[in-house]
């Protein structure tokens, strides 16, 4: 929002571009009533509005693949209402950490007996903290050069 973008369309695809540097690409939709939503564009609007999602016209695009719907139909069989907002949580994951690693550990995660929440998948697919270790580098022996230079002369 807020930037200007250029539209390129070519018979079969439309490409995205942002100064120069193609940044979407989508295919080409012909028919009125033919429509493609992508969940990260709107997946920030709906987790902050997760009422909107029972209702929104196009809900069934909102699962990439049969696993996610196979996981909301689970969250609804044990948090109710609250599935909708567990659900959209676990697709936001999807958007920046990657859908196939979201999907894999939503895939073993449903295989288990154990209760399936958003908290498990996160935990799953968050990396652990790196811990970033300390150095100590000693002060060099600047005397080490002086005897170079000091050979150099003679």
């Amino acid at each position: 929002m807020g930037h200007t973008v250029d539209v390129r369309v070519y018979t079969d695809r439309l490409e995205v571009r942002y100064r120069g540097q193609v940044v979407q690409t989508m295919p080409r939709l012909r028919k009125e009533d033919d429509h493609r939503i992508d969940y990260r564009h709107v997946i920030g609007w709906l987790v902050r509005k997760p009422g909107a999602f029972a209702r929104y016209r196009y809900r069934d695009d909102l699962f990439p693949c049969v696993t996610f719907r196979r996981a909301y139909d689970r969250l609804q069989a044990t948090h109710g209402e609250r599935a909708d907002v567990e659900y959209l949580r676990i697709l936001q994951l999807a958007a920046p950490a990657g859908e196939q690693r979201v999907l894999d550990v939503v895939t073993t995660l449903l295989q288990m007996p154990s209760r399936f929440e958003y908290v498990a998948v996160q935990a799953s697919v968050s990396p652990p903290a790196v811990a970033i270790p300390i150095l100590h580098i000693p002060v060099p022996d600047l005397r080490v050069y002086d005897t170079l230079l000091v050979g150099a002369v003679a």
